[in-house]
């Protein structure tokens, strides 16, 4: 147990692979931030988007959206925290609890030859990874992982709890099964962690979620040997104005001789220099600061609890405030997630334990309750439950994109709108009345229309309404790419680069050229890419890394389609070469054969090394996937009319084979 900082829980450890799923739990969220910061090294990104409209902003959103193609990541947030996200590609899930909150942060962590957890007390902000104060725990699936298999499945178990938190979730909804399938891949790789795992433990540990009916306070025994507790240090930003949970820590500490028992408790100034603590902890044997951790003024945000005796000692970790409702004491607690951990107190790993409160000096406490905006308090008007689910589908056997909208017909609502962010109103309450108070209402939409959230107002009020996609892999692949020819992606899938990558050299050619009248490097001027000797070479090596790609182990059946759809896949490949031969950038002779070497490439690739690891369902769904493709490069070469017969004919001959290939 070490103190790091906690972005790099999101880095992918060395040999990592790529990125294969997250799933992640916050209570607030700030996704430009998630995006840019934690997805930024969960995928490896070269670039970084700054916000500023620059050219190096459009190749980072457009290197993102690439590396978002393939992984699924979802992250489950409470229902009042921000929808405005960037990418549509992944899926952002509004829970809702009963007169509570979502408030566990958990983080698990996927790629080819890795997985991480990262649970803790920090929310997906800016403010929880970069300036507060926080504690949390990573462990690395192995053989020496901290946390054991039965807790890693205890974790899992408890996450698919809160897909039943989303409002009018269905077993059916898509992004809820893309969830369920990331659990399942997790689940398996802890299995395979039991085979593997040594036999001997140094630490104790066990999963204390706060969920109705359970307090993490009545796990500390999990992890304890000996002699009962005698002290106890409590660290927490947010209390309670009575003395509930000192007192439910007090009885904990039942140890003797009853001379020994102490509690005691630790803060830090807030930004203002003021204390945020209770009157009532005056009753405790002490009160503390929090020794300094560095130079830098931080707010607390962690949340620890230790329990120690003369040989043993217990923490627990998470994101419960010592709060009822954090700790499961109300009879109307928040959905949490924390972890106890238990060490003999003289171990390596008990000092580690104990370092976690470090104490400075005694404080006195006012008289006068302290006034700090609880973060435990859910916003004043959050979105209703009559709004359910909204989300973004392609109508069936069309290419019309369909916003859904998904209402909750018991639960009536008054003087209500629905608006895209350009202020078009899609629906409101005078139309739902008048088509009979339906569940679902559908509206057509533009490919350039596609929003991350709608605006729904109600009775004066305003909230932002999550919008998530039924098939991200369909998702247009964005203006940024519409500069990018069939040579471009040819050329990137020759020399095994980025699509970013040759967009941001394109971008810099350009510069050049309209700066100096030439490309900089002088050989490039003698370089000609048409030449029939270099294209052919290119599109060679071209080829060999799309089966490579392709043929790579796909996590699910989505994997597959997006690497179908995805800039650098067939299909976006065919559309180029269809719209540089339209262009006549190409000749229709040269955009056939293209097209004709793709389905061959295609035919060629190892679906069964591609989806070995997938169930017999996700196989057909794969299979059926490559089909379409296929169908997709016969209905290209069909376009060209143009061409010269016998390539023509060779082409329509290379989709045939291609389909005998994959049926063998």
């Amino acid at each position: 147990m070490t103190s790091t900082p906690l972005l790099d829980g999101w880095q992918p450890p060395q040999g990592a692979g790529q990125p294969v799923a997250a799933i992640a739990t916050t209570f607030v969220l700030e996704p430009t931030f998630f995006e840019t910061d934690c997805l930024g090294r969960f995928l490896s990104l070269t670039t970084q988007d700054e916000g500023s409209g620059s050219v190096v902003d459009t190749i980072a959103q457009l290197e993102r959206e690439d590396r978002l193609s393939e992984p699924q990541i979802t992250v489950l947030a409470d229902r009042s925290t921000a929808a405005d996200r960037a990418s549509l590609r992944w899926d952002l899930l509004h829970c809702n609890v009963n007169h509570g909150l979502l408030h566990s942060k958990v983080a698990i962590l996927m790629w080819e030859n890795a997985t991480r957890v990262l649970i803790g007390s920090a929310n997906l902000t800016s403010a929880g990874y970069r300036r507060q104060i926080e504690i949390g725990i990573s462990a690395n699936l192995g053989a020496d992982c901290l946390l054991p298999p039965d807790t890693l499945i205890d974790l899992s178990n408890e996450l698919a709890t809160y897909l039943d938190l989303i409002p009018g979730g269905q077993p059916d909804y898509k992004p809820i099964i893309r969830a369920r399938r990331i659990l399942t891949e997790f689940e398996r790789r802890v299995n395979h962690q039991r085979d593997t795992a040594g036999s001997s433990r140094t630490v104790e540990v066990s999963l204390a979620p706060t969920r109705p009916g359970n307090s993490p306070l009545a796990q500390w025994k999990d992890v304890w040997h000996g002699p009962n507790p005698t002290r106890a240090l409590q660290l927490s930003p947010f209390w309670d104005s009575e003395p509930d949970t000192t007192q439910a820590v007090a009885s904990i500490l039942t140890g003797l001789p009853k001379s020994s028992r102490r509690h005691d408790a630790a803060t830090v100034p807030g930004y203002d220099g003021t204390l945020a603590l209770p009157p009532y902890l005056r009753d405790l044997a002490g009160t503390y600061l929090l020794a300094p951790l560095d130079t830098e003024v931080r707010a607390l945000h962690a949340k620890c609890l230790l329990l120690a005796s003369d040989t043993w000692i217990a923490a627990l970790i998470g994101s419960s405030n010592h709060t009822a409702a954090g700790l499961g004491l109300s009879a109307q607690p928040h959905r949490e997630l924390n972890v106890w951990l238990g060490a003999p107190i003289r171990s390596s790993e008990g000092r580690a334990l104990a370092s976690l409160i470090v104490l400075g000096d005694v404080i006195e406490l006012s008289d006068t309750p302290p006034k700090f905006e609880d973060e435990d308090e859910a916003p004043p008007t959050p979105l209703p439950l009559f709004f359910e689910i909204c989300r973004l589908r392609m109508a069936a056997g069309t290419e019309t994109w369909q916003i859904v909208m998904q209402f909750n017909p018991e639960l009536l609502l008054n003087d209500w709108a629905v608006r895209s962010t350009n202020g078009t109103v899609l629906v409101t309450g005078e139309d739902w009345t008048a088509l009979g108070r339906i569940a679902e209402i559908t509206r057509n939409l533009l490919p350039h229309e596609l929003p991350s959230f709608v605006d729904v107002t109600w009775s004066g009020n305003i909230s932002p309404w999550t919008v998530v996609v039924d098939d991200p892999h369909l998702l247009p692949l964005g203006r940024s790419t519409a500069d990018l020819s069939a040579r471009d992606l040819f050329a990137a899938l020759a020399a095994g680069k980025s699509v970013a990558a040759v967009a941001e050299e394109n971008q810099r050619n350009a510069v050049q050229v309209k700066e100096l009248g030439f490309a900089w490097d002088p050989l490039a001027r003698f370089d000609d890419p048409s030449s029939l000797l270099r294209e052919g070479r290119s599109l060679a090596a071209a080829y060999l890394q799309l089966q490579s790609r392709l043929s790579r182990r796909a996590p699910t059946a989505d994997a597959i389609q997006a690497r179908l759809a995805g800039l650098l896949g067939p299909i976006s490949l065919a559309d180029k070469v269809v719209e540089s031969v339209s262009g006549q950038n190409d000749s229709a002779a040269g955009g056939l054969f293209k097209l004709a070497e793709l389905a061959l490439a295609v035919g060629r690739t190892n679906w069964a090394a591609a989806w070995a690891d997938l169930s017999e369902d996700d196989v057909l769904q794969a299979r059926r996937a490559v089909i379409d493709a296929i169908q997709h490069l016969s209905s290209a070469i069909k376009s060209i009319a143009s061409g010269p017969v016998d390539i023509t004919d060779y082409a329509h001959r290379a989709t045939q084979e291609a389909l005998r290939c994959l049926s063998n």
